[in-house]
């Protein structure tokens, strides 16, 4: 396999677990505090699209003020790696619960709309910082005949955080001013699970080699990686208002359309763990085709939707399970093929990735539809997932796995 440019090195067999590991009880401190933060996160970011809409903004300044967290998470996750060098991965996992109760605080002293956007972009910081972070932390950590598992369960728990944060509204009929400071109790709350660990506790585990920590080369020879992850942020999270325009185009009534995103949702949600489980067992190869596969299949069945309405709600089940199959698949791939600070780069490319197709998702869907609003979502899926099929079964990455490992038994 051709060698990684730079200062990144080729992918390597995943060293046996050591006695310097960092303890899984650890890990999950780490991961329960950042679902808390995930939790404030989805919370204000629909919370502030609904409140502007009350207001009178248009499309454009609501749609922006959606995708600013997510554009910035893009734009600042090349550089965590960087900082978790400089700092260490305990500061860093702190100075991004820090940078969430700034946010958070911001958000409850002003109504300003120029200011939203600035602590908008201020909450993709933390969620750069502390995604990649600990998502990392689990594939360094986690045993390695459990990874799977462990990556599928952690994922499990992420979705219904974020399932939860948009649902708090509703639950605690809360305004954007309430809101918002619920959300800054949430990331106070986040320091609980990790203030009586050592900060550097977890730069003193595991493996420390100090290789590559530049993610771009993942994005010229993983294509698999990378195009693994983004088909699932596309799927998972890029067509949810696409699917909903498409039912209610079916003629569904407005509030029962937009339960696809909770279909979506909720397959994504359900799926995790029992893929997680099963990616322990079997090669990653024909697990990462028939997700593939599937997602070609599902986006096919969009023109019989027309003549079979109820059919919406299988292909939205369908994107969210296999969307947020595709990213456990990859972090269970990205755990057993890297190590040291390659491991933190792998995840946040794929991060990066999964970003990626979330934010194109409804632009380029949107314009699919404009193209060809009978076909033209479909030719647009249709043709991704097609790629995404030749990707997988020519892609030159994941070549090396370890010994005895499942996912030593193929060569893509």
């Amino acid at each position: 396999m051709e060698n990684l440019p730079g200062d990144c090195p080729p992918p390597m067999a995943a060293a046996p677990a050591t006695s310097n590991a960092l303890p899984m009880a650890i890990v999950w401190r780490y991961g329960a505090s950042g679902l808390i933060t995930y939790i404030a996160f989805s919370l204000m970011i629909p919370l502030g699209v609904v409140t502007l809409s009350q207001k009178g903004y248009g499309a454009a300044e609501v749609g922006t003020l959606a995708m600013v967290p997510y554009l910035t998470i893009v734009l600042v996750m090349p550089f965590a790696v960087r900082l978790r060098n400089f700092i260490g991965r305990g500061r860093t996992f702190l100075l991004g619960i820090t940078v969430g109760v700034v946010q958070m605080v911001g958000f409850a002293l002003t109504d300003s709309f120029m200011l939203w956007f600035a602590f908008a972009a201020l909450g993709g910081v933390y969620a750069a910082l502390l995604w990649g972070l600990t998502d990392t932390l689990i594939a360094e950590n986690a045993p390695p005949n459990r990874v799977g598992a462990v990556t599928g369960l952690y994922q499990t728990f992420l979705g219904g955080a974020l399932m939860l944060g948009p649902a708090l509204p509703s639950l605690l009929v809360l305004d954007f001013k309430t809101g918002s400071l619920v959300a800054v109790g949430l990331m106070l709350i986040a320091f609980l699970p990790v203030m009586t660990l050592r900060v550097n506790a977890i730069d003193q585990a595991g493996n420390t080699d100090k290789g590559g920590a530049s993610i771009w080369p993942f994005f010229r020879v993983a294509p698999v990686l990378v195009g693994a992850a983004f088909m699932g942020g596309l799927f998972e999270s890029g067509v949810n208002a696409m699917g909903a325009l498409h039912a209610l185009e079916l003629g569904f009534a407005a509030a029962t359309a937009g339960l696809v995103v909770t279909v979506i949702a909720a397959g994504s949600l359900m799926v995790q763990y029992p893929l997680g489980t099963l990616a322990d067992r079997l090669s990653l190869k024909p697990l990462l085709l028939g997700s593939a596969v599937l997602l070609f299949v599902s986006s096919a069945m969009i023109p019989l939707s027309i003549v079979r309405p109820q059919l919406i709600w299988v292909i939205a089940a369908i994107w969210g399970a296999v969307g947020g199959g595709l990213y456990t698949l990859i972090l269970v791939h990205v755990a057993h093929a890297y190590r040291g600070i390659t491991v933190a780069a792998a995840t946040m490319a794929a991060v990066v990735a999964y970003t990626l197709g979330s934010v194109v998702g409804p632009g380029a869907g949107g314009l699919a539809v404009e193209v060809s609003p009978e076909l033209g979502l479909t030719a647009l899926l249709l043709t991704l997932s097609a790629i995404m099929i030749g990707v997988i079964a020519f892609g030159r990455d994941m070549k090396t796995a370890p010994a005895g490992s499942p996912a030593s038994t193929f060569r893509l």
